[in-house]
């Protein structure tokens, strides 16, 4: 069997310009801008906490990086 591929013609846009429709894509799809905002209010929240992990390990446990494993 023999098969032909034909590559579709696209035209060329500016990269901004895709940016823009993503966006304005994402924004008016209501599950992809709500599982944006979950995801970033998640990092926002909890990155604090992964960073401070260890201070709270050491000073108010009094251990080490084994109380951090743990």
């Amino acid at each position: 069997m023999k098969i032909t591929f034909s590559n579709p013609i696209r035209k060329q846009k500016l990269i901004i310009q895709e940016l823009k429709e993503g966006w304005h894509y994402t924004l008016n799809f209501k599950p992809i801008k709500y599982l944006l905002l979950l995801i970033g209010l998640v990092s926002l929240m909890g990155t604090p906490y992964v960073v401070l992990m260890p201070v709270f390990a050491k000073v108010i446990l009094h251990g080490g990086p084994h109380t951090l494993g743990f």
